[in-house]
């Protein structure tokens, strides 16, 4: 058991390693110059269809009943994420005892 355990051990050090996050950002990097840097020439239109588009009641323009805002459904993502994130987060606080 402990030779399969030292296994695991080593395999997690080497995929979460510093160069994980060296890979993460060269590629940010690279998706950014692919994109044309999509993410900075849209933002002040992203926020403004994410936050202030709901809030003056447009989502309910559509007349679909149950139809979900862009603001609505990124709440529910990043609760998801982090909601998931705290299960996980509580169960591996309670497996190490």
């Amino acid at each position: 058991m402990d030779q399969f355990t030292d296994i695991i051990i080593n395999m997690n050090a080497f995929i979460w390693g510093n160069w994980m996050m060296f890979l993460l950002v060269a590629l940010h990097i690279f998706y950014s110059f692919v994109t044309d840097w999509v993410q900075v020439r849209h933002f002040g239109h992203c926020i403004s269809q994410a936050i202030f588009k709901p809030l003056k009641g447009g989502w309910r323009d559509s007349g679909d009943k149950g139809a979900l805002s862009s603001f609505q459904t990124l709440c529910v993502s990043i609760g998801g994420c982090i909601g998931s994130g705290n299960v996980v987060g509580v169960a591996t606080a309670i497996v190490s005892g």
